[in-house]
């Protein structure tokens, strides 16, 4: 799963954990996101909603900062 680039937690990062936690039972998913968002930011977020642990989630989202996405040469 994608996310497009956000600088602040808003319902549509929840959308996508839920996607996420239903996905994850019967797929290998992942989460990209896109933005400023610091892994601090989503843990805060995830923990004031989910019971299940962010850490067991770690491995399976991957963050792009806006400094690589301004990169030309990837």
């Amino acid at each position: 799963m994608t996310y497009s680039p956000i600088k602040e937690i808003t319902g549509h990062l929840f959308e996508c954990f839920d996607y996420y936690l239903f996905l994850r039972d019967y797929f290998k998913t992942g989460i990209l996101l896109f933005g400023g968002l610091s892994i601090e930011q989503l843990k805060t977020a995830w923990e004031s909603k989910y019971v299940d642990p962010f850490d067991d989630a770690t491995n399976d989202i991957m963050l792009v900062d806006e400094e690589h996405l301004q990169r030309k040469d990837l």
